[in-house]
């Protein structure tokens, strides 16, 4: 059967790890809303955070699936693991931000985590725009340097924080963090899938 009608998985990475990082960027979109907002487990929270987790899920089988295919086909291999472990790592730190949500009053109300939040959104669905197209970032988006001096200023700013939000600002700045190293992998995998 993969010898007449293959699927092969090595052509579809980018597009599977695109749906990944898109799904997690949604759901961090919602998670932010509900610190303006208030905790509530609607079914707008409830999906968002569902499709991230089949979508990183996805992503671990076509990988797996990928390293069954015949040696030749598999090119994908090696950037695919570094994007599935990326995957992760943003999911886990996206999911205990999760954990934290609620409501920020008064002097909690911090405009550093949710315009920082916003722009890692941006930035996750512009990364998997160019993993759909192989490649092309938007120039008009933030890049590496600038995410990690949000990063550090995050950080800069927890320690001044009182102890509800020195965790958002910190667990914000560990997936900004994710940012530089999800674009060099989405250009080396639409890089591997041009050959």
């Amino acid at each position: 059967m993969l010898l007449v009608l293959p699927d092969w998985q090595g052509r579809r990475m980018n597009a599977v790890a695109a749906q990944a990082v898109s799904a997690t960027a949604a759901y961090l979109r919602e998670i932010l809303s509900q610190y303006a907002d208030g905790k509530d487990d609607d079914l707008d929270y409830r999906v968002a955070r569902r499709n991230a987790h089949d979508a990183d899920a996805t992503l671990s089988k076509s990988l797996s699936q990928l390293m069954q295919e015949p040696h030749w086909a598999r090119r994908n291999v090696l950037w695919g693991q570094r994007i599935l472990v990326l995957s992760h790592s943003l999911l886990n730190y996206v999911s205990a931000l999760g954990a934290h949500r609620g409501k920020l009053e008064g002097a909690e109300q911090d405009a550093l985590l949710l315009s920082t939040g916003a722009m890692a959104v941006k930035e996750f669905n512009a990364v998997a725009t160019a993993l759909r197209a192989h490649g092309q970032f938007d120039s008009n988006l933030p890049d590496a340097a600038t995410c990690e001096s949000a990063a550090k200023a995050l950080e800069e700013h927890a320690e001044s924080a009182a102890e509800p939000l020195r965790v958002l600002l910190n667990q914000l700045a560990l997936i900004c963090r994710q940012i530089a190293p999800l674009r060099h992998v989405a250009g080396e995998l639409a890089r591997v899938a041009k050959k």
